[in-house]
């Protein structure tokens, strides 16, 4: 079990992900990331509801992909809300 974020490169390594979804995860990731301000997390975010709402798709998306990749139950929680995949 993890039972905290984990990193795609360690789901390759160490699970043996496809690295294509390892991949996937990152890019979304990165795209995350883009738009976090660390110094004041409330004023992050995408510039309009249509990109959060197909970034979360996307997310939601991979939790699926990874659920299938694994047998396992996949937990994805963001502020739109929870959703669980396989196991």
């Amino acid at each position: 079990m993890i039972a905290d974020n984990c990193s795609a490169e360690r789901l390759v390594a160490e699970f043996g992900a496809p690295a294509d979804l390892a991949k996937a995860i990152d890019a979304w990731d990165d795209e995350f990331q883009a738009v976090y301000n660390r110094s004041d997390p409330e004023r992050s975010g995408f510039p309009d509801e249509e990109t959060t709402a197909a970034w979360h798709e996307r997310g939601e998306r991979l939790a699926e992909r990874l659920a299938v990749a694994f047998p396992v139950r996949v937990e994805f929680h963001t502020a739109r809300g929870d959703r669980v995949f396989g196991g």
